[in-house]
């Protein structure tokens, strides 16, 4: 059969995608103006900032689509008749269905429904790292409700993509459960470990305390016995232990 190729990019988790063709040097040409392209919509995107509404979906958009087209234009080639270039939000998803959460694929001039697709999705995933089973099932809860809003706002059939992410996670049933064994082996050594270092730092504590008290009772048998000498040794007796117990804290 025939070999085609196709360029691809991925800027913050927006693919670029050109049409396949068969001569190998023209897809060569066309990721060649893609990687041009993607310093300018990385630096865009990065500065979407804390705008969530339609209207700067749009004013992006138009922003991003001039920019592409003027810098096709240099190199005497066209978005849509030469490259059949085209957009799609993905999100990492392997963890939950064995790969990669793809949406609805949008032209230039649709782009701004893409971005806010795009910005549902990266919303969806803009928490801290997962640190236990309970925290992936709501990162998941919340990229796959953001998946099937992207797919209805594009205008497709919300069910149709539920149905398809049914299947998927059915199919990666195995290694979730896998994965959610290592995740309590690894809680539970974490948890082991801690009890450990804190077993540790407590013993090391206990020691500078009988260090210290050594140290007072043989400076009090060698100074005269006084009222004055007394509280010196309380007063040095509170200092030691407050340096004592810092320097626990500080080896947490």
């Amino acid at each position: 059969g025939r070999v085609l190729h196709s360029a691809v990019v991925h800027v913050e988790r927006l693919e670029l995608r050109t049409r396949e063709v068969e001569s190998r040097s023209t897809a060569m040409k066309f990721r060649a103006a893609l990687r041009d392209l993607k310093p300018e919509i990385a630096a865009d995107l990065g500065h979407r900032g804390a705008a969530n509404c339609a209207d700067f979906d749009e004013a992006l958009a138009a922003k991003l689509a001039k920019k592409v087209s003027a810098s096709l234009a240099e190199k005497g080639l066209d978005a849509d008749k030469d490259l059949g270039l085209y957009f799609r939000a993905t999100t990492p998803a392997r963890q939950w269905i064995g790969t990669t959460l793809c949406g609805p694929v949008f032209h230039l001039r649709s782009l701004a429904v893409g971005l806010h697709g795009w910005r549902l999705m990266q919303q969806a995933r803009a928490v801290s790292k997962p640190k236990s089973m309970q925290d992936l099932d709501m990162t998941w809860a919340r990229a796959r409700h953001a998946h099937l809003d992207l797919w209805e706002f594009a205008g497709r059939s919300r069910e149709e993509a539920a149905r398809r992410l049914d299947m998927l996670e059915q199919r990666g049933a195995a290694k979730r459960k896998k994965q959610m064994l290592r995740w309590h082996f690894q809680e539970r050594r974490r948890e082991a470990k801690e009890a450990l270092q804190s077993q540790r730092q407590n013993a090391r504590a206990k020691r500078l305390q009988v260090r210290i008290q050594r140290i007072l009772d043989t400076w009090s048998l060698r100074c005269p016995r006084s009222k004055a000498t007394a509280t010196a040794l309380s007063s040095m007796q509170v200092e030691m232990q407050q340096v004592c117990s810092q320097d626990a804290r500080g080896s947490l």
